[in-house]
């Protein structure tokens, strides 16, 4: 981890809008201001070493215990199921570190997969039961981790930077699952059965359990 101080300087990599989801070097120079804030000396950040003189630094946020309590107050205040589930993908994409993609995709009359809300990219429209990691997370009724999606069965591949998925089934009070909850990430290994990442992902199920309690 390093904070970035008076001196240092972030300018996006690439093309696009200076925003505090980007990608950022570090010159020694000047904080500029990005998004809504300042960066300052008290942000934080990840590393990315992609050689001796070359680095990457993304802002480091994630997904905790505390934050669970702020996610029941949100959806208490969604009296309608669509917009329940726009809200919690708004507040799990911003939560979560290193993800290029969060939501929901949902069971219709058939048993496939349909798209519902999402933060990210344009997304496959409709997933068979069965097929990718979403359409295997409902026919199996679990929580799906892949690590790296290349080695996975069947991948289907809606966004061309995701490296790495999580999926966990949403349930109706019967039990039967209704949608599922897709997280991807462009880093391979983002989501995995390591100590450090079950915690976080097992604190991703509690949020899921929340989201259950407020769906009509």
């Amino acid at each position: 981890m390093i904070s970035l101080t008076e001196r240092s300087e972030v300018r996006e990599i690439g093309t696009g809008t200076l925003n505090e989801r980007s990608e950022f070097s570090v010159i020694v120079s000047e904080v500029r201001e990005i998004g809504t804030g300042p960066l300052n000396e008290q942000s934080e950040f990840s590393v990315i070493v992609e050689s001796r003189d070359h680095f990457f630094v993304s802002k480091e946020t994630t997904m905790t215990e505390k934050e669970l309590p702020i996610l029941r107050s949100l959806l208490s205040n969604c009296p309608h199921t669509i917009s329940l589930l726009s809200n919690a993908a708004a507040f799990l994409y911003e939560q979560l570190d290193d993800v290029c993609w969060a939501g929901f995709y949902l069971v219709d009359e058939k048993g496939d997969l349909y798209l519902g809300p999402f933060q990210g990219k344009v997304a496959c429209v409709s997933i068979s039961a069965g097929k990718g990691v979403c359409g295997t997370s409902l026919s199996e009724k679990r929580t799906v981790i892949v690590p790296d999606v290349s080695l996975f069965p069947g991948y289907i591949s809606c966004d061309a930077d995701a490296r790495s998925e999580l999926v966990i089934p949403v349930k109706d009070n019967e039990g039967n699952i209704i949608a599922v909850l897709d997280i991807d990430s462009g880093s391979k290994g983002r989501f995995s059965e390591d100590e450090t990442k079950i915690s976080e992902i097992n604190i991703l199920e509690k949020a899921v359990k929340i989201i259950e309690e407020f769906i009509l």
